[in-house]
């Protein structure tokens, strides 16, 4: 298969999961039947395989969430039929899917409905009206909408267009799915309790509509403002990330939370899929942090991502246009993981800013080439930006106030002097830089510290010793209990894993409000107790 431009929003990973907690088990047949409904060639179909389950999966979600305005529509399969606008002979014990046979019906929102039913005659009897001009299948709805209808055995197909029922023939079930995807992936879309999926062409095709659609907008700064560089660079990007033969998704609800799972595959040459060859299983990536509370937590391994022959291929797509340069080329071949996290501080967001307790972690075979590296970044913030200056330095191998060496780096933000501003800059956008600094770092700015290891880098955003140890030597934030339990239903070996826990940032959200005033007005009212949210990343060959 070759290579094909993609659309820009499409997902640019094989696959990705952005999980809460476990999913229900799905009888092996269910997908399989439902899937027979779907004609093999339909570009787009969207299927649930059990909808008393499906029910009763969200009704516990809405239960336990203890919202009862959540349950004021009544049992979502209620809200459904309502949508549907069907009332008798309706099954909800059964499954029900929904198709677009071609490119074009998709683009136009036509395609065909399979209704579970308990009795067809019934159902067309209460639903539908006969439309006295037309033959035997036309129906009028009760808003005078034409419809046609084809009776199976315990389904009825309805659509907007004769054409899309005379055609229909059975699909082959699962084996759409298990051929291109293989056995594991098919075993976890078993579980979902919604399956959608969409090709890769009509991804492309909806993208060329809307694309067409947006024709004559103009953007902030007139249309001068997009330059060739700029749509070159646009072109590029959409090289980089396409390539997408077929997009699964899977929603799965029980009574802890709703939870997503996504598959893409790729077309052989594409971006993802060399990088995808070149994948190989590393370590936990969270297995770097220190464990504890968190506010956000990311760890991306590399060599499950691809590693340095992923990165030379984007190099070769993107090169200079993202500075991809040979530097960053020679970092790519020595770095195997990044790993990041912020934790709350007992110092406040006044005293120590966000950043307080937070570090990252570069596992690396040359830590002596990564320092290096930080310090040129740390070098390269000095100088006056509009009306904002910045004194930045970092020096190598200073002795600390508990007598251990470390790295420093200081990064000081004012007010530039009248004489030294850059022309048509202003001051009260340099406040407003310096107010979010002083929230991220602290009134001091960034006094951070860096230190090798035997495995990496370390580096950490206050001048804290204590910080700097805990990311050190860490005991692994994989081993929480609720991540733990949440990776398990991630993708197997991911090579990227992240998790924000939203009840934290809406402490956090409420300090931060004190500071500004009026602040607390404009804070969303978040529960203090919500859990987690959780994301995972794997390639595959």
């Amino acid at each position: 298969m070759g290579t094909r431009l993609a659309s820009s929003f499409r997902p640019t990973l094989l696959s990705f999961a952005s999980v809460l907690v476990a999913a229900t088990t799905v009888a092996a047949d269910e997908l399989a039947d439902v899937l027979g409904l779907v004609p093999d060639d339909a570009v787009a179909w969207a299927v649930i395989p059990n909808l008393s389950r499906t029910n009763a999966d969200l009704s516990d979600l809405i239960d336990r969430a203890d919202r009862p305005e959540l349950a004021v529509a009544g049992r979502p399969v209620d809200v459904l039929v309502s949508q549907l606008g069907v009332a008798a002979g309706f099954d909800e014990r059964g499954s029900l899917a929904i198709w677009s046979p071609t490119i074009d019906d998709l683009l136009v929102g036509a395609g065909v409905a399979a209704v579970p039913v308990e009795s067809a005659a019934r159902f067309l009897e209460a639903n539908l009206a006969p439309e006295p001009a037309g033959g035997e299948g036309d129906y009028r709805r009760p808003d005078g909408t034409l419809l046609f209808a084809r009776v199976l055995d315990d389904h009825v197909l309805l659509a907007p267009r004769r054409d899309l029922l005379d055609g229909w023939e059975a699909g082959s079930g699962v084996d759409r799915l298990g051929t291109p995807f293989g056995a594991e992936p098919l075993d976890d879309m078993r579980r979902m309790d919604v399956l959608l999926r969409i090709t890769g062409d009509a991804v492309d095709a909806a993208q060329d509509a809307a694309d067409r659609d947006v024709v004559g907008f103009e953007p902030p700064g007139g249309a001068e403002a997009i330059t060739p560089d700029m749509m070159e660079l646009a072109d590029d990007l959409r090289q980089a990330v396409g390539g997408a033969e077929d997009i699964v998704v899977g929603l799965d609800a029980d009574a802890l939370a709703l939870g997503i799972r996504g598959w893409t595959r790729y077309a052989s040459g594409s971006v993802a899929a060399i990088a995808a060859s070149g994948a190989r299983p590393g370590s936990s990536p969270l297995a770097s942090l220190p464990a504890g509370p968190y506010y956000l937590a990311l760890g991306i391994d590399f060599k499950a991502l691809g590693g340095a022959f992923a990165f030379r291929e984007l190099q070769r797509l993107l090169g200079d246009r993202l500075g991809l340069d040979d530097r960053t080329a020679e970092l790519a071949d020595v770095v195997d993981g990044v790993a990041f996290s912020v934790r709350p501080s007992k110092l406040g967001i006044a005293m120590g800013g966000v950043l307080n307790d937070a570090g990252v972690v570069i596992t690396t075979r040359d830590p002596k080439r990564v320092a290096t590296a930080v310090g040129e970044a740390v070098a390269s913030l000095d100088g006056v930006d509009g009306a904002v200056e910045r004194s930045a330095t970092f020096e190598r191998g200073v002795e600390q106030r508990n007598g251990r060496i470390a790295d420093q780096i200081t990064v000081k933000t004012e007010i530039a002097d009248a004489d030294r501003r850059e022309p048509g800059s202003r001051v009260g956008d340099a406040s407003i830089v310096l107010t979010a600094t002083n929230l991220t770092f602290g009134p001091r700015g960034w006094l951070g510290l860096g230190r090798d290891t035997e495995s990496g880098y370390v580096v950490t955003f206050s001048r804290r010793p204590d910080v700097l140890d805990r990311f050190t030597n860490p005991d692994g934030l994989d081993g929480d209990p609720v991540i733990t339990a949440m990776s398990g239903w991630m993708p197997a070996a991911p090579g990227m894993q992240a998790f924000v826990d939203v009840g934290r940032i809406a402490r956090l959200a409420r300090q931060v409000a004190t500071l500004v005033p009026g602040g607390e007005q404009i804070v969303p009212d978040l529960d203090l107790e919500m859990p987690p949210i959780g994301f995972g990343l794997s390639l595959s060959p």
